[in-house]
């Protein structure tokens, strides 16, 4: 259990002071500042390890063999702690870590894992909590190297695993191999801010325990001789009106100050949407029950269309179109093949020509009976519809002879409006057995495009048939989601399922112009959504994020029974979000069964096999039909319709929250002193800044009176006093963005006795 002795760092840092190592442009050590520098492997060392069982050494971690059931650490149990920290041979920036597995899945394989580094072998720095599928592939994931935009470096790094895929059997660990920048050109500046950062923030948290314990001299001193600021002069000014001197007045008019001078759009910005449902109902002729239909949106003409599905017992070849305004639907074609378009489908795709008004439809299930009964095996069919003109023209009776992909579905389908492109992803491809005219096994389609102007098909990508695809190669499925970045000019694509006991959950884009494949989120941490089928994605490109409605998830290690349905929202770029910790991260914003921002409305039941589409312009999703996955009759299919809008807190409301916070400690206060002025005050100024429309601020409305009955010794009531107001001052801090605010640690809970 001792550490393998390491060669010393080439590296010396040299702390520096600043204001504050969140803000300060002097620390600032971003990627754009520093020297190019390209990844590499880093060598490390077995520093220390809780416990081995018999040959299974920590040693043998650094060694790739997957064929070797003996090469791997194994802890002499699975009772917690148990783990392993590896010493890097010199300081490094860590950007990822790749684990590699046995050759078949293995009992002892860690299901969940933590990892842990920093410049201590105590590893203080959260930076990854994930989970490895129980399979031979070598699995690789990010690590956090940022802190408050910066990177930063690591000389130690800790693997704890969490759990095993037997339950009552011990950990194993195949292989590690970890990938950053070592150079000391890039790495030197990071340790330089690292130690002067830490050395900032010990100093404020000095600050802060000397203000809250009313130690001013000592304050003052500190403040004069460090020149580290403890906060925004503004929340200075805040917390010395509120806390210092009670003046309530003064402190709602420096609230009033800080949003006028915008101090709190930031965090207004980075709150958390919370979904708000609302069904649409309207008279009139309306589409039917149906799953596995289509559904595109045109914003700008406010106009959305639907064709086909299965109702439970048939195909389905209705054709209509909802207008927004109105709220009416109106059937364009109740048989679309009677009007020289596409026969009765479902499970196809439809895209949307925004510019020229025209819908194209590709694909449909056909069951393996009807290939079997047929005397020519069915092709696959490509239509387009012209909306000026209400008329369908067939493309071609079967893509496959012109370079284009085989009777499929479940596929994927997007749009490229600027150089009229389509391109279609993935897919079950169907087809017969020549000789015996029995149905073949489905293969998967790859990636193909087709030029609309030239009436041409091209196929991008194959099917990698490798354990892990390699750079530039695809791994095809079918349910996935699949949605087109017009600025970037790059198809996302997540999730989906390779076969029955195969379901992804990757997350890569297809660079267009590029022509390079990337993968987008390789971190596959636990708050990502499940791998699954049926996934629905929208994309937004002004905030930049994508939703990704899913349904009937699907387990890493088993399959979840029924339909259920939460919804993720990805940010793309951290500029737009304005907030490092949203970019490059999912969070789930709505579940069916417990939402983590709950709310009063009414909302859909689970679902899958549904429709859902964005409107970009009124930010508004909506959603159609599906499939209830209820085991009672699987005939059943919904028609129910409704609007998703994604509200953040408004200004407002924020500054209704804070007034409630300070009016109540105001209030408070007077209690001890003057009862009758209390009462007043509660009736009229606390009370007006109530919500009448929430619950739990009405019950605490009703309990706050039985504060004028309370008798307490006045030191109890100073102390209170002080208590209170300092509590309020930090909740009120939970407005500004971090940066302005005093730390959120305290210097006492550092003091180990």
């Amino acid at each position: 259990m001792a550490a393998a002795s390491s060669s010393p760092s080439p590296l010396r840092a040299t702390p520096g002071a600043a204001s504050c190592p969140r803000s300060d442009p002097s620390l600032k050590v971003t990627a754009s500042a520093l020297p190019q520098s390209s990844e590499s492997v880093l060598p490390y060392s077995i520093f220390y390890f809780t416990s081995q069982s018999g040959t299974y050494t920590a040693e043998k971690i650094k060694e790739d063999n997957p064929r070797d059931q003996d090469s791997r650490w194994s802890a002499k149990s699975n009772h917690h702690p148990q783990y392993i920290v590896l010493k890097l041979d010199y300081p490094a920036v860590v950007k990822r870590i790749r684990f590699g597995k046995f050759e078949k899945a293995h009992v002892c394989n860690i299901k969940r894992f933590r990892v842990d580094g920093g410049m201590t072998e105590s590893c203080e720095v959260p930076l990854l909590e994930a989970g490895l599928s129980n399979n031979s592939k070598q699995e690789v994931f990010n690590l956090k190297h940022t802190m408050y935009g910066k990177m930063f470096p690591c000389s130690f790094i800790k693997i704890t695993p969490l759990q095993a895929f037997g339950p009552n059997f011990n950990y194993s660990i195949w292989f590690v191999e970890l990938t950053g920048i070592y150079e000391p050109a890039v790495v030197e500046p990071c340790l330089s801010w690292y130690h002067s950062a830490r050395s900032i923030e010990a100093v404020r948290l000095c600050l802060k325990h000397f203000r809250q314990r009313g130690y001013a001299d000592s304050f003052d001193a500190l403040l004069r001789d460090s020149g580290i600021q403890l906060e925004h002069p503004v929340l200075t000014e805040l917390h010395s009106s509120l806390v210092e001197r009670g003046d309530f007045e003064a402190t709602e008019r420096i609230l009033e100050r800080c949003v006028e001078q915008g101090m709190m759009d930031k965090f207004l910005v980075n709150q958390e949407l919370t979904p708000i449902w609302t069904e649409i109902t309207g008279c009139g002729p309306r589409p039917g029950m149906r799953g596995g239909h289509q559904m595109c949106i045109d914003p700008d003409e406010k106009k959305m269309y639907l064709f086909g599905g299965w109702d439970g017992s048939q195909d389905l070849a209705d054709f209509w179109v909802y207008d927004i305004e109105s709220n009416q639907w109106t059937c364009l074609s109740q048989n679309t093949e009677m009007e020289g378009g596409p026969s009765a489908r479902s499970c196809h795709k439809m895209v949307l020509d925004p510019i020229r008004k025209q819908l194209f439809s590709l694909g449909r299930y056909v069951d393996i009976q009807s290939m079997c009964d047929e005397n020519e095996p069915p092709t696959i069919d490509f239509y387009v519809y012209d909306i000026n003109t209400a008329r369908w023209t067939i493309i071609t009776d079967n893509t496959a002879s012109m370079g284009g992909p085989g009777l499929l579905f479940d596929h994927q389908m997007c749009l490229d409006p600027d150089k009229r492109v389509i391109y279609v992803l993935g897919g079950k491809i169907l087809a017969r057995s020549s000789p015996a005219r029995r149905p073949a096994d489905s293969s998967l389609s790859g990636l193909f495009s087709y030029e609309i102007p030239t009436n041409t098909w091209r196929e991008i990508r194959t099917d990698s048939n490798h354990s892990t695809p390699g750079k530039g190669e695809v791994w095809s499925r079918y349910g996935h989601s699949m949605c087109f970045h017009t600025g970037e000019r790059k198809l996302y694509t997540f999730a989906g399922t390779r076969s029955m006991k195969e379901h992804l959950n990757d997350f890569f884009a297809y660079d267009l112009e590029k022509d390079e494949l990337e993968e987008v989120d390789a971190s596959r941490s636990e708050e990502a959504p499940e791998a699954g089928v049926t996934q629905r994605a929208t994309i937004d490109t002004d905030s930049n994020r994508i939703h990704m409605l899913c349904g009937m998830p699907k387990g890493k290690d088993r399959q979840l029974e029924g339909a259920g349905n939460s919804l993720w929202i990805f940010y793309l770029d951290e500029a737009l979000t304005q907030a490092a910790s949203a970019a490059g991260k999912w969070s789930c914003v709505y579940r069916s069964s417990t939402r983590k921002n709950a709310i009063s409305s009414p909302e859909p039941c689970p679902r899958y096999a549904h429709q859902f589409v964005y409107d970009h312009i009124n930010k508004v999703h909506y959603l159609f039909g599906g499939n209830p996955g209820t085991e009672k009759n699987n005939k059943t299919r919904l028609d129910d319709f409704w609007s998703l809008q994604l509200c953040r807190l408004s200004k407002r409301e924020a500054v209704r929250q804070c007034l409630l916070a300070i009016r109540k400690q105001r209030y408070l206060e007077l209690c001890s002193s003057d009862p009758f002025a209390a009462m007043h005050y509660l009736q009229s100024s606390y009370a007006q800044v109530v919500d009448r429309n929430s619950p739990s601020e009405l019950d605490a409305l009703h309990l706050l009176p039985r504060h004028l009955f309370e008798s307490i010794s006045s030191e109890d009531a100073a102390a209170r006093k002080t208590e209170g107001r300092e509590g309020v001052f930090s909740a009120l801090g939970a407005f500004f963005p971090e940066e302005y605010t005093q730390p959120k640690g305290n210097l006492v809970d550092l003091v180990k006795i």
